[in-house]
């Protein structure tokens, strides 16, 4: 996974969530998470990947540059619950 895109779309995808609900829980236009994911979006406020990132419970450095260990499985799913619980 060499980019950001691949990155959201893999952990959406492993997560289950819906890019309308990514959106929704990280308070962004609902259009926007497919914007990164197919690369028509390359630039991403940092605010913005703070909150994708702790949606999945990662570190913005691995969603953005994939730097450090990629979450596992039950770590998504663990932190999505979590985030959804939070909404």
């Amino acid at each position: 996974m060499g980019t950001m895109a691949e990155r959201l779309r893999w952990a959406r995808g492993v997560s289950g969530l819906t890019t309308r609900e990514l959106a929704e829980l990280a308070g962004i236009s609902h259009a926007y998470p497919t914007l990164i994911e197919t690369g028509r979006r390359q630039s991403v406020a940092t605010e913005i990947t703070d909150r994708l990132a702790a949606i999945f419970g990662t570190q913005p450095a691995w969603l953005v540059y994939g730097a450090g260990r990629r979450p596992g499985k039950k770590h998504l799913l663990a932190a999505v619950k979590a985030a959804r619980e939070a909404a």
